[in-house]
Formats: structure tokens, sequence, C-alpha cells
């Protein structure tokens, strides 16, 4: 199994049904693999209105939204959105693709931490295939008793990875 696979698997598991965003090179794989899964896809045409339907997604379902896109410019389009649902207190997981690790003349790098600190926005990173479960499960719990976004910074190396999913994942 992929960490891309781990991960989608691991959103399922947390009860994910929609996911709203637009699709990159950063987080194709992991939304195909949603796809297989039969989660619902709704492809936006703006990154900033993809996570508005996310958030009135979480406040009429009462589970957290999920958003999606790509790296750099896909997420730098979330700030507006990000900051009016943080503000809102409203609960939502945002899947963000992120440049390879190690590559620091990648076009569309950008410091993903900063970006979410700055949008009031909790931040988790998956910085080893090891750790992809730990990391749905922490933004999940974090949405939840946080009662905001949280984003998850998936570079795409690691997102290639192998996974050892000899555990169960356990919401």
């Amino acid at each position: 199994m992929k960490v891309y696979q781990a991960l989608a698997k691991a959103f399922v598991e947390e009860g994910t049904t929609a996911v709203f965003g637009m699709m990159g090179d950063a987080n194709m794989y992991w939304m195909n693999e949603l796809d297989k899964l039969g989660v619902r896809q709704f492809e936006v045409r703006h990154e900033g209105g993809g996570l508005a339907m996310a958030d009135g997604w979480a406040r009429i379902d009462g589970r957290p939204g999920v958003c999606t896109t790509t790296s750099g410019p896909g997420v730098a389009q979330l700030a507006t959105t990000l900051l009016v649902a943080s503000r809102a207190r409203t609960p939502m997981v945002v899947f963000c693709g992120e440049a390879p690790v190690g590559d620091e003349s990648y076009v569309q790098k950008l410091d993903q931490k900063r970006f979410a600190e700055a949008c009031e926005t909790g931040f988790v990173h998956l910085d080893s295939a090891a750790n992809a479960y730990d990391v749905v499960q922490t933004a999940f719990y974090r949405a939840r008793t946080e009662s905001r976004p949280i984003m998850i910074s998936a570079p795409m190396n690691i997102q290639q990875q192998a996974f050892d999913d000899e555990d169960e994942y356990v919401a």
C-alpha cells in the first residue's frame, strides 16, 4: 500500500463522505483513491470556493468538512476562507499536497506551516510514511476538539512511499 492510499483509507474511517476542492499534481493520487473508496468529490473552479463549501457542509452535517488543494498557489487561494472558517470555529480538515521534501527549487514551494498560522489554522505535517495514520487521527481530533480548520500538509514524495498497513486504523 502507498501512503496516499493509507491517507485516503483513514479519511474514510473518520467518516468522510464528501470532499470539496481542486485537483493538482500534489493531491491527485489521494483524490483518485478516495473516489475508489466511494467518497463523493465536488470539483470546484476556485480553491476558496471549495473550502467555503466544506465549511457549509460541516455546519450542516455536524462532522468536520473536508477540502483539498494542491501545493503552492492552490494553498494560497484558501487564505480568506480559512480565516472565515477559523473565526466561525468550524471544524474542518484541509488536505494540502506539498512540494517534494528536499526539492528547494520546486516552483510551487510554499511554507505551509507559516501560511496556516497566518490564517489562524491548525497545522499537521506528514513528515514520514510511518506516521500517515497518526497525521489523520491528529487532524480530525484537533478539528473536533479545537473547533477550527486543521491543515494536513502532505509532501508529494512521501505520499508515494510504501506504507506498512499491518495495523488497523482507529478513528
